[in-house]
């Protein structure tokens, strides 16, 4: 996984040379890999990561997905009950703060949800998830959170908190 992750990181630092600013605005896209610290300590996620990009409007504003495994579901499926991390999927609204001939900084407010109970109305006693095959029943919890980054070339340093956890960032321009 270690090296799966550095080998994406010198792709898009090689790719990024060659990424442009958005000249309207000085904003460009922005692809990020963040990892941190779970807010509650109790929490199945150990070290929370996120994978999320940026995208400019036009308009002076930036729109965004990422995508985090942070916080904790309990899963009572296979007839068992067990703390296991969570995923949230988040939206981003952004914009820029500042922008100088050498540092952009930008700020952006996220919102998503993530899952924090599975469970099943029957239990299987014989190895499946839920009785007879049916699904399982899945319940949602809002994640609500922001973004802080400083921006010089392609490069991009920030810090993401959310409810469920704090992380740093390293992004790249395209």
């Amino acid at each position: 996984m270690t090296t799966r992750l550095l080998t994406l990181m010198v792709f898009l630092i090689t790719a990024s040379t060659t990424a442009a600013q958005f000249p309207d605005t000085g904003l460009g896209g922005l692809f990020y890999i963040g990892a941190g610290q779970a807010m509650d300590e109790d929490s199945a996620t150990q070290t929370p990561v996120s994978l999320g990009a940026l995208m400019p409007t036009g308009a002076g504003w930036m729109i965004g997905f990422d995508i985090a495994r942070e916080g904790t579901t309990i899963d009572t499926t296979y007839n068992r009950t067990e703390e296991d991390p969570s995923t949230s999927y988040n939206l981003i609204v952004g914009t820029e703060l500042f922008n100088s001939d050498r540092v952009s900084v930008s700020a952006g407010v996220l919102a998503g949800f993530l899952n924090d109970e599975t469970n099943c109305n029957r239990q299987s006693f014989i190895g499946e998830r839920c009785y007879a095959g049916e699904d399982p029943e899945e319940s949602f919890t809002g994640n609500l959170g922001g973004l802080l980054y400083a921006s010089w070339g392609p490069q991009a340093v920030g810090l993401r908190i959310t409810d469920e956890s704090a992380q740093i960032f390293a992004g790249f321009g395209f």
